[in-house]
């Protein structure tokens, strides 16, 4: 007995012009590949503390990964500044969750003489968030001497974030 099998006939021609060579599905993108990148502008109020402990500044950007093994590369760019009659450093650090991504503080600007100084100071760092939850990172700041008041986001100050998520 012979199975005789027929097949629809297909237009390759058709086919090909179905398909779109500018994008390229986030899932089949290799390691290494950019999958998102979100920025944000904004102009932040001025909050100021006079701490010596990490205190939210408000200053956040959120979204959601597409992967839960991606990385993130996160630059933010803030301006600062600080008013003292010695020398003192303002200390920032970037946050998912409430919690420090880095481990670190950093010295945002070291002020070395009396009167007001406005700087702007940049954060770069990688985090892995382990989920495709939408995720918010925020910069936390404090003043290194109990006392001293800084300055997170001067007046009208623009904030400039950018996070790349990267596939794994």
């Amino acid at each position: 007995m012979t199975i005789q099998v027929t097949k629809e006939p297909i237009n390759l021609r058709e086919k090909l012009n179905e398909l779109d060579y500018d994008k390229v599905p986030f899932q089949k993108m290799p390691a290494g590949s950019v999958v998102q990148v979100v920025s944000s502008n904004s102009n932040a109020s001025m909050v100021s503390t006079s701490l010596a402990t990490m205190q939210s500044t408000g200053i956040t950007v959120s979204l959601t990964p597409k992967f839960a093994t991606s990385k993130m590369v996160i630059f933010v760019r803030v301006g600062m500044s600080l008013t003292s009659a010695a020398s003192i450093a303002l200390i920032t650090d970037i946050f998912r969750g409430g919690s420090s991504i880095t481990g670190n503080e950093y010295p945002s600007f070291y002020f070395t003489s009396g009167g007001n100084m406005y700087n702007g100071y940049s954060i770069q760092s990688v985090d892995t968030p382990s989920t495709t939850s939408a995720i918010t990172y925020e910069i936390y700041f404090k003043s290194e001497s109990a006392g001293t008041t800084v300055y997170a986001s001067h007046s009208n100050t623009l904030i400039n974030w950018t996070v790349m998520e990267i596939a794994q």
